[in-house]
């Protein structure tokens, strides 16, 4: 009986087992790691009769080792030369840990579906690939002897930030720099290309980049997808087929851009308005450490109040306008590069035609409103009217050509342009910055926010339901959280959840997991029947629970949508009790866009409000 085996794939190929947390179990046998040109190294028997030599054995072993290491090296640069075998060439007895099969449950693999274009995500041929990016960027910094900083003063700033930090002497040093005042709003930025070029570039992600689409299903019969990253969606594969439609062999860089303001301070009123950038190639897992530096901060949007507009209406389209224009400022470089490509480099040294296509927008419910020029109170997504966002019911999706055809008027007759935009449902925006990006429908490119959505606003308005004096009583809900016993997995609110002050995520996720534990078998007023309540409750947490899955199936995508469908046809128990008079606002009706978002751009922890939230601590409240 073997005792093990060392098993080397591809580094250009995704880990996907990786994506899933070791404490879904449930979830653990979805994704298995793919095998692509592989080699194996099998040890001999533990029952062989022949007396081995320990030191010889040992020897051999790291020749051997080594020989397969150069070996799997040279398969990693030549992944389109050996493609992936099937799994019929897989051998039965591995399990694809490293570990023998004998006397372990048989676990199932995936089955991956390669895009069928074969020129998808390749290298350009030809290309130098050995040279570091440090030596790269020498050919560009000219005769520069501040380089890489632009000028002296870039270098002096630079110099008193490293060395003399924030204190009270070093910031009259600060003052004293040459600085060029000006009249109107301060607009910090980077490069955008430059950014996408540094977090592409970087070595540390390299064996874990994404460079074209895939479908994974559950079997060979191809009928249960599975939905994991953002390459197992159904974006990347629709955009990739017209990429390679006018330009083959192109490589998709999917922009996921963040934004949203903040409060740097509880009394003066300060606040930023920061842009975060990542990538979509780069796999969630190290998206989502903040310790990775996968997210990159590309500029603040000026913050002011445009005092000295005295209409109310003027001022607000001035803010809508400065913030798209500052947007536009932002991402107008990845236009044409998406339409054309640029070459870029890999942190393993290899160049491929990229094309940076800007595919989610991250935030809560007014930035949405802002970044899609819809109103407040309305969908961002779907033209369903202001009183039946209550309903569980599909509605159109908005269309980006109408929206296009109302912008390309900004520039003519001011009444013909506001009443194209009234018609079409949209704010009077001058040149919206995704009017001019190719490959993006913004309407499609607003994902789900478990944070504001769900946590801080379906659940925020639930307990306000459930503990509402009409229902169960905020005074029996609250000796309930008292009476429960210590346990290491749940928090103790010993004063009750009514008497919480501005309520954290954590602390409503806190909540959720006893909620339905404190409405089980509480009497309702007038003798009615607690059960509508108890299957609604149960319902929301249900939809909450599902919609927090790192890996969906088609099956699971089925369980969520029932979900929503409990909850809609027992709310109506919360009117019976007086505890709200309908249920048409934004946040519930946004859930019915999950499942959708979820199938084009993958599970919603890839772009979650709350790493942006955690970025607000390094990038913008400890800078301050």
């Amino acid at each position: 009986m073997p005792v093990g085996s060392i098993t080397w794939g591809s580094r250009d190929e995704p880990n996907d087992a990786m994506d899933i947390p070791a404490d879904h179990e449930a979830h653990s046998s979805i994704l298995q790691p793919e095998l692509n040109s592989c080699a194996e190294f099998t040890t001999a028997g533990m029952d062989n009769e022949e007396p081995v030599d320990v030191a010889d054995a040992a020897d051999a072993a790291d020749a051997d080792l080594f020989e397969m290491m150069s070996c799997g090296q040279d398969l990693a640069r030549n992944d389109h030369d050996n493609p992936m075998p099937s799994l019929s060439e897989v051998p039965a007895t591995s399990n694809h840990t490293g570990l023998p099969a004998v006397g372990l449950q048989t676990v199932p693999t995936v089955t991956v579906e390669r895009f069928p274009i074969e020129t998808a995500g390749i290298p350009i041929i030809g290309r130098p690939g050995d040279m570091p990016i440090y030596e790269s960027t020498q050919t560009d910094l000219g005769d520069n002897i501040w380089a890489p900083f632009h000028s002296q003063c870039d270098w002096e700033i630079a110099h008193w930030a490293k060395l003399r930090g924030p204190t009270s002497s070093a910031v009259a040093i600060y003052s004293a720099f040459q600085r060029t005042a000006r009249d109107f709003v301060t607009f910090y930025h980077r490069d955008i290309i430059m950014c996408i070029r540094a977090l592409y570039g970087e070595p540390e992600y390299a064996q874990h980049l994404a460079f074209a689409p895939e479908r994974h299903y559950t079997d060979e019969t191809r009928s249960c997808r599975i939905y994991n990253e953002l390459h197992t969606g159904d974006w990347w594969w629709t955009v990739q087929a017209s990429l390679e439609q006018q330009r083959p062999g192109a490589t998709i860089i999917p922009i996921i851009i963040s934004s949203d303001k903040t409060q740097l301070t509880l009394f003066r009123g300060k606040s930023a308005y920061p842009v975060y950038l990542t990538l979509g190639n780069i796999p969630k897992t190290i998206r989502r450490k903040p310790s990775c530096r996968a997210q990159m901060l590309i500029g603040y949007i000026p913050i002011t109040g445009l005092d000295h507009m005295k209409n109310q209406a003027a001022r607000r389209h001035a803010l809508t306008n400065l913030f798209h224009g500052c947007m536009s400022h932002f991402l107008a470089p990845i236009g044409p590069y998406g339409k054309t490509g640029i070459a870029m480099m890999s942190g393993d040294g290899v160049w491929r035609r990229c094309h940076p296509i800007f595919a989610i927008f991250v935030g809560d419910y007014p930035e949405q409103c802002l970044v899609t020029c819809t109103y407040q109170g309305r969908c961002p997504k779907c033209n369903v009217s202001p009183s039946e966002l209550g309903e569980n019911a599909s509605f159109t999706p908005r269309d980006l050509k109408s929206a296009l055809n109302a912008y390309m008027l900004a520039d003519g007759d001011a009444t013909t342009f506001h009443a194209a935009c009234r018609n079409a449902g949209l704010k009077p925006v001058y040149h919206p910055f995704w009017e001019t990006l190719p490959h993006t429908d913004i309407f499609r490119s607003i994902t789900p926010d478990i944070l504001h959505q769900l946590l801080q606003g379906v659940m925020k308005h639930l307990l306000a339901w459930v503990t509402s004096p009409t229902a169960l009583g905020a005074e029996e809900i609250n000796a309930r959280c008292q009476r429960l016993p210590l346990n290491h997995n749940v928090h103790l609110f010993s004063h009750g959840i009514t008497c919480l002050s501005r309520v954290s995520g954590k602390e409503h996720k806190d909540i959720c997991r006893i909620l339905l534990g404190l409405v089980i078998e509480l009497p309702l007023p007038n003798g009615q029947s607690s059960s509508r309540l108890v299957r609604a409750v149960r319902a929301l947490l249900d939809f909450l629970y599902l919609a927090q899955f790192p890996t969906h199936t088609t099956a699971t995508l089925v369980h969520l949508a029932d979900a929503l469908t409990r909850f809609h046809e027992n709310k109506e128990i919360f009117i019976d009790l007086g505890t709200c008079k309908q249920f048409n606002f934004p946040k519930l009706h946004s859930l019915l866009h999950y499942q959708m978002s979820i199938t084009l751009f993958g599970t919603t922890d890839s772009y979650d409000t709350e790493q942006t939230e955690r970025l607000h601590i390094d990038f913008t409240k400890d800078a301050y």
